[in-house]
């Protein structure tokens, strides 16, 4: 009898000890002292909740009382609070379940996310559907199915929410849950992007800095023409350098930092935009203005040619070589703006500060207005949330979203692109007017022809860069584009600089001063003398 009971007894303990290791094992991860108790993570202390204008904890007196699928044994209220049937778009229950606090649950306090977090929003959309299980799970079938979330991935936290459920009217409190942003999980080393854009973009700056360094040491070069073009260069190089800091920095900056950084370069692409507008403008303005010099003249010559005619038929003569007055192609000052005639009259130094500053008052104006108002959606509380905001830093050192991406970057920077495109096809065809009338002037050619090679390479590689972002699809297919436009830098040194006249004023004006210095540095580091010297030294 002693020997059944003693087996008996033996196999209810290994029960209970079954039992016991099975509950262990399926303990969540951060729940581990919950005990019977359900755990919930809470964001912010008992008595504060989240703040919907900048996420920090403040006073609250929300109740927090969360719903939990399945409901505790003997309980037979629907805690499926948003979808009765889990198909979506169910009433709300407003039957309250407990008020939680330290002695009737397991409450983890504090934020879990590394980085930012982002709120379920059951009532707008079936995808976030969520239900919360006692032992601290989350399950969210639709955005991550067959998985469970850890108090580790998420808070939760009251809220209040206007609307009896989608698209009613009214409002309520209910407890939401808010997930982490998870880290990428490719590594950034092993990227194309992260890895040869920041290494483009880098090779770029020396260029661009060094066709700047040309523009502004060559007094022939310090023409407004130049001086708009270091404005884009020094523009187009501080946003390389930033934007290769973001990249190969990636998650090692601080949430102001990076907001920081997203900051400066919206602000440097679209000032470096809006000095490539200026410098299609100007060359616009030269054209048109030989092209209306040309018109006058051409008009001239014919009423001239007409009349010649006229004298000629009166005398018996037709090429008025009979007593005419002198031919306008041999006299040019019978035009009433001599100076046009060939390129246009050189502004004096007063008038070119004067225009000068007028670019210089639109390129930056507009630059930072489109920053203020960034700043301004991105940073004051008070701005409501349905408004489109930047979301600077959120999940990344850009905006978070592609409306965002269209309002405040690639939208000014087609309506660039559309502006620049129409005035160069204007000024071409007013240069091919000109051509008929007379040959153009040397300097219409050349702004023509470098503005227009500028245009086509930022242009070009622009517009693939909005229809990449635009039409989406796989990154491979884009990588081409994408590394041209880091090495822009190059293409630009080649065309101003590299281009036969400033080529041959950098090597006659430039390189012997440049020569010289590299000398004297030579030398001093050898501890000699200057070559100069060492020829008239004594011989011993």
């Amino acid at each position: 009898m002693l020997s059944w009971t003693a087996c008996l007894l033996a196999l209810a303990c290994a029960a209970e000890t079954s039992t016991t290791t099975t509950t262990t094992t399926t303990t969540t991860p951060g729940c581990e002292g919950a005990g019977d108790l359900p755990c919930v993570p809470k964001c912010c202390p008992l008595g504060q909740g989240i703040s919907d204008e900048d996420g920090s904890c403040r006073p609250s007196d929300l109740p927090f009382r969360p719903y939990f699928e399945p409901p505790p044994p003997g309980d037979d209220y629907d805690y499926d609070y948003y979808d009765d049937d889990g198909g979506g778009g169910g009433d709300y229950n407003d039957t309250e379940p407990q008020l939680l606090d330290h002695n009737n649950s397991y409450i983890i306090v504090g934020d879990p996310c590394e980085f930012h977090k982002y709120r379920l929003e059951p009532f707008d959309s079936d995808d976030d559907d969520f239900f919360l299980e006692r032992n601290g799970s989350l399950r969210v079938p639709r955005l991550f199915p067959g998985r469970r979330l850890s108090p580790r991935e998420y808070c939760l936290d009251a809220h209040h929410v206007a609307g009896g459920g989608r698209g009613e009217a009214g409002g309520y409190d209910v407890v939401l849950p808010l997930l982490c942003f998870q880290r990428a999980d490719e590594p950034r080393a092993s990227s194309l992007q992260f890895v040869l854009y920041p290494v483009g973009l880098l090779i770029s700056v020396p260029f661009l800095l060094a066709t700047m360094l040309v523009h502004c040491a060559l007094p022939e070069l310090r023409t407004l023409r130049g001086k708009t073009l270091s404005c884009h260069v020094t523009c187009l190089a501080a946003a390389y350098v930033f934007l290769a800091a973001v990249q190969l920095g990636g998650d090692g900056f601080s949430e102001h930092a990076c907001v920081a950084l997203a900051f400066i370069i919206q602000f440097t692409f679209q000032a470096c935009f809006f000095w490539l507008q200026v410098m299609c403008f100007d060359t616009w303005w030269i054209v048109r203005s030989s092209y209306k010099v040309a018109k006058a003249l051409a008009a001239e010559l014919e009423e001239e040619k007409d009349s010649e005619e006229g004298q000629g038929m009166a005398n018996g003569g037709f090429d008025g070589t009979d007593g005419g007055p002198p031919s306008p192609a041999a006299d040019p000052t019978v035009c009433c703006f001599p100076a046009l005639v060939e390129g246009g009259a050189v502004p004096s130094k007063r008038t070119e500060r004067k225009v000068f500053l007028l670019y210089s008052l639109y390129a930056w104006t507009c630059s930072a207005a489109l920053l203020a108002v960034s700043l301004t959606t991105d940073l004051v509380p008070t701005i409501p949330s349905s408004y489109i905001k930047p979301d600077f830093g959120l999940s990344k050192c850009w905006f978070n979203s592609q409306e965002a991406e269209l309002n405040y970057f690639y939208g000014p920077v087609i309506f660039v692109l559309v502006t620049n495109l129409i005035m160069f096809i204007h000024t071409s065809y007013m240069l091919w007017c000109i051509t008929r009338w007379n040959n153009p002037g040397n300097n219409e050619k050349r702004c023509f022809l470098l503005g227009f090679s500028l245009f086509f390479v930022m242009g070009i590689n622009w517009v693939l860069e909005v229809v990449s972002w635009a039409a989406g699809g796989p990154p491979a297919i884009w990588h081409v584009t994408d590394l041209v436009n880091t090495l822009q830098g190059v293409v630009i040194f080649c065309i101003y600089v590299l281009e036969p006249r400033v080529r041959d004023l950098a090597q006659r004006r430039l390189w012997p001063r440049v020569s010289r210095v590299l000398c004297k540095r030579r030398d001093r580091r050898a501890g000699g003398r200057p070559a100069a010297y060492a020829s008239v030294a004594p011989a011993v």
